[in-house]
């Protein structure tokens, strides 16, 4: 089975957002797609978030009030037993 919140995946579903996923049966946070099958996960990095805006400490505006030092939230790919559970 595979699941996902992106909408222009093969796994989006409306209620993706209910599904729990495991990995080496350990839930995961920040799951955005998984993948029994193939035994991968997207994940959202919040670790390496966290790590950028501390290092910034705050975000910065230009004078339109655009944000000049934005931080984006990476992704990464995860790999191993994945069972995805309603």
């Amino acid at each position: 089975m595979r699941v996902s919140v992106k909408k222009n995946d093969p796994g989006y579903s409306n209620y993706s957002h209910r599904f729990k996923v495991f990995l080496n049966g350990e839930e995961l946070k920040y799951c955005f797609t998984a993948d029994e099958e193939l035994g991968m996960v997207w994940v959202h990095d919040i670790e390496k978030f966290r790590a950028d805006v501390d290092k910034n400490k705050f975000l910065k505006h230009d004078k339109n009030g655009n944000i000049t030092n934005r931080v984006d939230i990476k992704s990464k790919v995860l790999i191993g037993n994945v069972e995805i559970r309603k």
